[in-house]
């Protein structure tokens, strides 16, 4: 994709309207592969870490035209088409789980005494490129936020080890997004809220409030005000999760106290 000779380029090959079709299928097929080896890889071996890093990179680059050098040489003339290519084979993607593999990925990642993901990956795998490219529309910030703000610690992570990413969080207004999300669609509410268990809404909760730290400067008070809608109903379902008295069915949470739900890593 970075070479200078065009016809040594994998994504010319879709520009060949004989060939077109078949590309797209096999780029899809592939990248789902990807996505399904990524799930169960194990982030915190030197074996695991290089498939990490070799699989996040083919994602990033195939649904990111910006990256082609075709659309640097060939203009504005072919950059709709390579659009259109690349949100197609993201919806793809979405469709048939990516966002349940990175999640698997950030928690096998993230959950361990030494992360296994890096500064590279770590952002990769949020594929927040994805969800700038497609324009941030709301099933995708709903499958972000079930996914990944649901991971423990996720921006305590982030703002260790790449606070460009907190950066980048800002300037696309992710919070506000959120907010839409968990206060002004009701269907998108019901699917986040009816997926969690009080260890996913704490990690939510707590998120939710790192963003909102980011923001402490600009935030405005009607979306405070918001926040305390999201915050108070996480409470509660953390509230409703704790207290459940010792016994063989249950293990000790720092938080919840004696716990019928395995607690994260």
């Amino acid at each position: 994709m970075a070479e200078e000779n065009v016809k040594s380029w994998y994504v010319s090959v879709a520009m060949n309207k004989v060939f077109a079709v078949q590309w797209i299928q096999q780029i899809k097929c592939v990248l789902q592969l990807v996505c399904e080896h990524l799930k169960d890889i194990k982030p915190d071996t030197a074996k695991g870490r290089s498939r990490v890093e070799v699989y996040l990179e083919m994602i990033t680059i195939f649904t990111d035209y910006s990256l082609w050098k075709m659309a640097a040489k060939r203009g504005q003339s072919l950059r709709p088409i390579l659009s259109q290519l690349c949100t197609n084979v993201t919806s793809h993607l979405v469709e048939k789980g990516m966002y349940t593999s990175l999640h698997n990925l950030l928690l096998n990642g993230l959950g361990c005494p030494h992360p296994g993901l890096t500064k590279v990956t770590l952002p990769a795998a949020l594929a927040l490129r994805c969800l700038s490219l497609c324009g941030l529309p709301v099933h995708m910030v709903t499958l972000f936020v079930n996914n990944m703000l649901t991971v423990p610690a996720l921006m305590l992570h982030l703002n260790n080890m790449s606070p460009e990413t907190c950066d980048q969080l800002k300037s696309i207004k992710i919070l506000q997004h959120i907010l839409v999300v968990l206060v002004d669609k009701p269907e998108c509410h019901q699917i986040v809220f009816k997926s969690l268990n009080g260890n996913r809404a704490l990690s939510l909760l707590c998120n939710i409030v790192h963003l909102v730290h980011l923001e402490k400067e600009t935030i405005q008070p009607a979306e405070l005000d918001r926040v305390m809608v999201v915050a108070s109903e996480l409470l509660r379902i953390c509230f409703e999760k704790s207290g459940t008295k010792q016994s063989s069915h249950t293990t000790w949470h720092p938080v919840f106290g004696w716990f019928e739900q395995k607690s994260d890593k």
